[in-house]
């Protein structure tokens, strides 16, 4: 899954798309080097950051997505976003095939996902206040659970979890969830993990997310090997790499 922004604060300069040209360049760079999914978002979801009116978040993904939907008409889209009705006109004006929503989602929002027939990445972003893994991943579990069964039974039959690294979480809790995520193999569903250049990653490494290549392709071999799904990338053609090398170790 390639990250596309069409935001001016994300964390990672390199994901920010502000104009058309530039998004088709990179669009043109995810695809040629072998995403089939692309997450584009246009309202930072980035520790501290400021959260955008729902007006502004929309003017931000109507031109990109059209201009993706002329350009790459099969392409796999999934929107990154919280509210509704964002994603709403998303799926009715550019048939969006995924709502990627980090907030873990509302009544509302998994209303709109089982009326349109949407598949639903639901994130977990609760506060941790323990450092204890078996707590960790024991609550982890115990909420999937619950929100899955809610989805289930609205009608939401295709669901992805995302254990939200980097959401609610220390730099410490960030890792134990990493080592300890083959845990939620139990649940018997797809697992995204998004750890692309993220804070747990260049913190650890005393660096910034520009030099945190390396540490996030580490850190992508552990997702793999603890049983990720669906791997969340600035970088594709080095985590492209990464998942192949990982596949020779299945032999």
């Amino acid at each position: 899954m390639g990250i596309i922004n069409v935001t001016p604060d994300s964390f990672y300069a390199g994901s920010r798309c502000d104009e058309e040209s530039r998004l088709l360049r990179r669009m043109q760079q995810i695809v040629r080097d072998g995403a089939t999914i692309v997450d584009i978002g246009g309202c930072s979801t980035r520790p501290n950051g400021s959260v955008v009116s729902e007006q502004e978040e929309w003017s931000r993904l109507d031109w990109a997505l059209a201009a993706i939907r002329r350009s790459y008409p099969d392409i796999i889209i999934s929107l990154d976003t919280f509210r509704p009705a964002i994603a709403q006109r998303a799926i009715e004006q550019y048939g969006i095939h995924l709502i990627n929503d980090v907030s873990g989602g509302n009544e509302q929002m998994y209303r709109l996902a089982a009326s349109k027939h949407t598949p639903y990445i639901l994130t977990y972003t609760h506060d941790i206040e323990s450092d204890t893994p078996m707590t960790i991943m024991s609550d982890m579990i115990d909420f999937f659970e619950r929100r899955l069964d809610q989805l289930h039974q609205m009608g939401v039959s295709d669901v992805i979890i995302d254990p939200g690294f980097g959401f609610g979480k220390t730099t410490q809790q960030n890792w134990i969830i990493l080592s300890h995520m083959s845990d939620l193999l139990l649940l018997d569903t797809p697992i995204l993990v998004g750890i692309s250049r993220k804070s747990m990653i260049y913190k650890t490494l005393n660096t910034e997310p520009e030099h945190a290549l390396a540490g996030t392709i580490a850190a992508t071999m552990a997702a793999l090997q603890q049983g990720a799904t669906i791997i969340r990338a600035h970088d594709i053609q080095e985590t492209q790499q990464t998942i192949q090398i990982y596949r020779q170790t299945l032999c």
